[in-house]
């Protein structure tokens, strides 16, 4: 499937096709342990679009155009994925071992009529999730992270004129190694109890800037969740800027918003004329647990 913008490659280039050797491979060795030797899409599309210093790549320069074919490269490398799924369906068939059970007592003893044709990608992780969920309980904490295009290993690397959402390579790439410091921190014991267990799911919003959200489950041996211990997790409130001056930047610049209400209906934040998000939150002057599970964090009236 070619790209649906041919001036993307002024040079003449050629577009992926089977076959493609790797550089230096030897394509006269027979022996049974030789590597693969030809280029997957995945690793095709991946050599093109990386950025390399002192020379230019168009598909990194035109913007949303630059988009636009990473776009028509995802659909082509998902095209091919799923032709791999359909060429090696006797290999692919899936079935839970209770399924077979069921069949079986039915009377059903012909094996092409038991399992699945697509192994379903999304069904299996929820799944995965579940039993991590029947082993250790409900998650303690839920964490969300997201990328901040003004990282200045972001800024650093636009050339002249880019705006961060001008370079998904980049940010995807900076986000990706916040990503692996952050668990790397939260397993390290520096912040919370040993960490039992931990999953996590990346999404994309509007304008390309990537947000991770993270369950967490947390080493609960002997001791209770209590209130002071979701209050040495977790604040709610806005930090003191004589005490944590710098809490207190980086939670005006990035975690909150306005005017809206009655100074700006036109806010995102407003839908109906009523705030989406159930913002502003009662002042609670103590963290409380809910009969359902809920956790009411505490949010003092401090002025």
């Amino acid at each position: 499937m070619p790209l649906q913008y041919p001036l993307l490659f002024p040079y003449g280039e050629r577009g992926f096709q089977l076959g493609i050797k790797y550089h230096g491979t030897n394509t006269n060795s027979n022996s049974d342990d030789q590597k693969r030797d030809t280029m997957t899409l995945h690793e095709f599309l991946k050599y093109h679009m990386h950025y390399r210093p002192d020379q230019p790549n168009p598909l990194l320069c035109y913007g949303r155009l630059s988009k636009q074919a990473i776009v028509d490269a995802r659909a082509m490398e998902d095209e091919d994925r799923l032709n791999y799924i359909v060429r090696n369906q006797p290999k692919l068939r899936a079935e839970y071992i209770q399924g077979v059970f069921d069949a079986v007592e039915k009377g059903i003893y012909e094996a092409s009529q038991i399992g699945k044709k697509v192994i379903r990608y999304m069904i299996q992780n929820y799944h995965n999730g579940i039993a991590i969920c029947c082993v250790y309980g409900p998650p303690d904490l839920f964490i969300t992270f997201t990328c901040n295009p003004k990282w200045s290993e972001i800024t650093i690397a636009l050339s002249q004129g880019q705006q961060p959402n001008d370079r998904s390579d980049i940010i995807v790439r900076v986000f990706h190694m916040k990503l692996q410091q952050l668990l790397d921190d939260l397993r390290s014991e520096k912040f919370f109890r040993p960490v039992l267990a931990l999953l996590y799911s990346i999404e994309f919003k509007k304008r390309g800037l990537p947000h991770v959200h993270i369950l967490v489950w947390i080493e609960k041996k002997e001791i209770e969740v209590t209130s002071d211990i979701v209050d040495s997790w977790i604040s709610a409130e806005i930090p003191d800027p004589a005490i944590d001056p710098l809490g207190y930047v980086l939670v005006a610049e990035h975690m909150m918003h306005g005017p809206c209400g009655d100074k700006n209906w036109n806010c995102p934040c407003m839908k109906k004329s009523r705030y989406s998000k159930f913002y502003p939150k009662e002042f609670q002057e103590n963290t409380i647990f809910t009969e359902n599970g809920f956790t009411m964090y505490r949010r003092r009236d401090i002025g």
